[in-house]
């Protein structure tokens, strides 16, 4: 049961016992008294009644004393027939003072106890009217408590049904928050996504992008102290600039085409770069080799031909998203016909982050 319907109970409950506790104070003490007065009354009808018993006894000893009255005329004297009937006539013997003083006496007894008789019926009267008002009143009253417990019942199952609904909305609502909230956190999470996606895209298209590009390089010339040497050119291709820039690189005289293991080995790592490089700016490195070939081998090592000059290195970076970034690169440099260096990259140790 609600909390509603249980305080409308009480309520009911309430009213009941100021009803009862109303005809306990009023209707009781009424019917007290009507039962008082009925039981007086019917004890004065019955010494009425014995009086008047007493009386009408006291009447017949009287009568029972006295002779009988008898004819005084002689018999045999006259014989009465059906054509000529003999009329008698009684004359009752004279009273005397006294037995009329008794008889008005009785007469008066009687009279008062008459009126006394009537008296008490009315009396009689009046207190089974007042007992039918009290009734009636009691079943008015008892009526109006069932009609009232009948409306407390009917708006208890009211509220009841209009709680259930109540209910049974709140649910409904709260199913629909779950399922808004369920939304909310889907768009929340796609544009959490978006977002990353956004910031990512920006960063792909605004970072700074670090590339190694050939450049010139130098062959060997014994009689004037010269060893082969090249010199690639790191190249910021993008939009931001890089900062921490550090590269590392090395140069040698290595057969053409390198075998599949080789392992491109470098010297160990200098301090942590701290160059800047700017968008489209660039920055030339410079590898010598480290020992020198036979001046004979230098024509071909310049054509390319079974052995070539070889430039590989790493260079670091961050961007200015916070990212570290890593390009590897190794070149081959050979010299043209013309003079001019032309170069390109292998297969191998050529990636960027």
């Amino acid at each position: 049961m609600t909390a509603s319907a249980k305080y409308c109970l009480f309520r009911h409950m309430l009213k009941v016992h100021t009803t009862y506790d109303f005809c306990g104070r009023f209707f009781v003490p009424l019917s007290l008294t009507i039962l008082i007065f009925s039981s007086h009354a019917l004890g004065a009808q019955q010494d009425s009644i014995q009086t008047t018993a007493q009386t009408v006894h006291g009447t017949r000893a009287a009568a029972d004393s006295h002779p009988q009255m008898h004819d005084s005329m002689p018999m045999g004297e006259k014989i009465g027939t059906q054509s000529d009937p003999l009329v008698v006539t009684i004359h009752p013997e004279p009273k005397s003072k006294d037995e009329l003083i008794k008889d008005a006496q009785k007469e008066a007894e009687k009279a008062a106890s008459d009126r006394e008789t009537i008296t008490i019926n009315h009396r009689l009267l009046i207190v089974g009217i007042l007992q039918l008002v009290v009734f009636l009143a009691q079943l008015l009253v008892f009526g109006y408590q069932a009609l009232k417990l009948r409306e407390t019942v009917d708006a208890s199952a009211a509220q009841s049904r209009d709680m259930k609904e109540s209910i049974a909305a709140s649910i409904r609502a709260a199913v629909a928050m779950e399922k808004v909230a369920i939304s909310s956190a889907r768009g929340s999470q796609a544009a959490s996504e978006s977002v990353a996606a956004l910031r990512e895209r920006t960063a792909q298209q605004m970072r700074a992008y670090l590339s190694v590009v050939t450049g010139g390089a130098t062959y060997q010339e014994s009689q004037k102290g010269l060893r082969f040497e090249a010199n690639p050119v790191i190249l910021n291709t993008g939009h931001t600039p890089a900062h921490r820039v550090n590269a590392v690189i090395r140069a040698d005289i290595l057969p053409l085409p390198l075998p599949d293991d080789f392992s491109f080995e470098l010297p160990a790592d200098s301090e942590a770069g701290q160059a800047v490089l700017g968008p489209n700016q660039n920055r030339i490195l410079s590898a010598v080799v480290q020992r020198n070939i036979p001046d004979e081998d230098v024509q071909k090592t310049k054509a390319g031909t079974g052995q070539a000059l070889y430039v590989w290195g790493r260079v670091s970076y961050d961007d200015v998203f916070g990212e570290h970034r890593l390009t590897r690169f190794c070149q081959i440099m050979v010299w043209l016909p013309n003079g001019n260096v032309f170069g390109y990259f292998t297969p191998q140790h050529n990636d960027a982050t």
